[in-house]
């Protein structure tokens, strides 16, 4: 007979997942098809979701139901997990006043909304004062976190993206990273030849959404529980379990760069796809924090689509689909393969990549200790830029307004796409050693067997286990850069 109390846990947290999904449902149309004028509205709906989600995980009796769950005897290992992931759910919910979470709620859906406005004129006086709001709930937010958890403000706000992570370990990371990544990047530099020469034709919304959807059909997504659109900006939402919405980034003078863009989200939704669906709307069904999510997508962005053996077959699928000579192997892998600083993260190579995201986890860091004030932003972005890339932005909207983050709240986010980077290299590691074919697969077009062991090892484990556990069951080691450093050093013999 099935334990009572875990069946209660259950029935509240599917209540909990199926109005997370309505939230999800509301940011989406938020940003892909709301009038403008609906921000208000779907601000105050959201702030209701989430004063029921807080209800739920507020209830009085939750103490003595996990004091109960902790010490029966008759659940098996996935409940176990699960009931520890509730009990960390709950501890961090419980941490917060109701107030905080619905301020929090209408300030992210504002700020997204000034901010799209104050990037596209260059304005960051007219943002600045939403994102001293969200710089001042997200401080409130970690000294509540500190308080209940023990953890530092600024590790509280990291643990919430990706559960175990830390300054600690990401200072230690970065500092490798930061130690290896200029040399590198200056000889790859160097090595580079002159740059590829563009696209000449016109590369239409609607082709570009034809050929992405035959991309992702062909990497396993299932489009009976999803769908792409194509939009100015790239991003993925889960709106249910069967409902996977991809949002592409069209650009019609870089076929490239949109099929990067959508491969790097249906990694996204890959991951989510594989979930396992006896596991649905629990917290051990989730997936293992956002460093593993984008393990995902960037191992589709990264690592496969900067193999070789599989260039070679999309520059055939975009050759014949596109009826061009503009897509030969030799001028998308001279794209690819380009290292230069630039000023825009979302088109920065694989190599400078890393910088940018320090940058970023360093200013945030400040901003949340208070070290540093929202009005110094700009000119502490700047200074960070030249010291770490050599370029600097000569307006804002290319320098600290680029980024959507900081706009919804999202403070110890970041960090996550290096430590993600890191852990797709080593994934991509252990799963060639494990199919010694793979590259020849992805040469045919073939994903099946990359997708198994992803399935296998990543997506059908959810958070049954903590990150570091997972890296070390599906590769054998822990988390390190080595893999990362061999993959560039590989890719641009530098």
């Amino acid at each position: 007979m099935k334990n009572e109390d875990y069946a209660v846990l259950e029935r509240r947290f599917e209540e909990v997942g199926r109005t997370g999904y309505v939230y999800a449902l509301i940011g989406w149309d938020a940003r892909v098809c709301a009038p403008e004028k609906a921000s208000e509205e779907q601000g105050e709906m959201m702030a209701g979701l989430v004063r029921r989600q807080h209800e739920i995980m507020t209830r009085d009796d939750w103490g003595g139901l996990f004091d109960r769950l902790k010490t029966a005897d008759d659940l098996d290992d996935w409940q176990r997990a699960n009931v520890r992931e509730a009990e960390r759910e709950w501890i961090y919910e419980t941490a917060l006043p109701d107030d905080l979470c619905a301020r929090s709620a209408v300030a992210s859906n504002r700020g997204q909304a000034v901010w799209a406005k104050a990037k596209a004129e260059n304005d960051f006086k007219a943002f600045a004062p939403c994102l001293k709001e969200l710089v001042a709930i997200a401080r409130e937010t970690a000294a509540c976190l500190a308080q209940k958890t023990g953890a530092a403000g600024y590790d509280a706000l990291l643990d919430t993206f990706q559960p175990g992570m830390n300054v600690r370990k990401l200072d230690e990371m970065f500092a490798e990273l930061k130690s290896f990544l200029p040399d590198f990047v200056e000889n790859a530099r160097l090595r580079g030849k002159r740059p590829p020469e563009p696209f000449e034709k016109t590369y239409s919304a609607t082709e570009q959404t034809a050929f992405c959807e035959r991309l992702m059909q062909t990497m396993g997504f299932d489009f009976s529980r999803g769908r792409l659109d194509m939009r100015d900006s790239a991003f993925q939402t889960s709106c249910g379990r069967d409902d996977m919405r991809v949002v592409g980034r069209l650009n019609e003078s870089d076929p490239l760069r949109a099929a990067a863009a959508v491969m790097h989200e249906t990694g996204h939704a890959l991951y989510e796809q594989g979930l396992p669906r006896e596991h649905m709307f629990q917290p051990v069904g989730k997936p293992r924090g956002m460093a593993a999510h984008e393990s995902q997508s960037l191992l589709m962005a990264c690592a496969v689509l900067q193999n070789d053996a599989f260039l070679r077959w999309l520059s055939g699928e975009m050759t014949r689909f596109y009826n061009t000579d503009e897509c030969s192997f030799d001028r998308l892998k001279a794209r690819l393969r380009r290292v230069e600083p630039s000023l825009i993260r979302i088109d920065a190579d694989d190599a400078t990549y890393p910088l940018h995201i320090i940058l970023r986890y360093e200013l945030e860091k400040e901003l949340i200790r208070g070290g540093l004030e929202v009005d110094d932003l700009p000119e502490a972005w700047n200074v960070k830029m030249r010291e770490y890339l050599g370029v600097v932005p000569q307006t804002d909207a290319e320098g600290c307004l680029q980024d959507i983050h900081w706009a919804s709240g999202s403070f110890g986010y970041f960090p996550d796409y290096t430590v993600g980077a890191v852990a797709a290299a080593q994934f991509f590691d252990a799963a060639r050693k494990a199919v010694p074919d793979l590259d020849g697969r992805l040469g045919a077009g073939d994903f099946s067997a990359l997708k198994e062991w992803l399935n296998k090892n990543v997506h059908a484990c959810a958070s049954k286990y903590g990150f570091d556990e997972l890296i070390r069951r599906a590769t054998g080691e822990d988390l390190s850069v080595r893999a990362f450093k061999n993959a560039l050093s590989e890719r641009y013999g530098a």
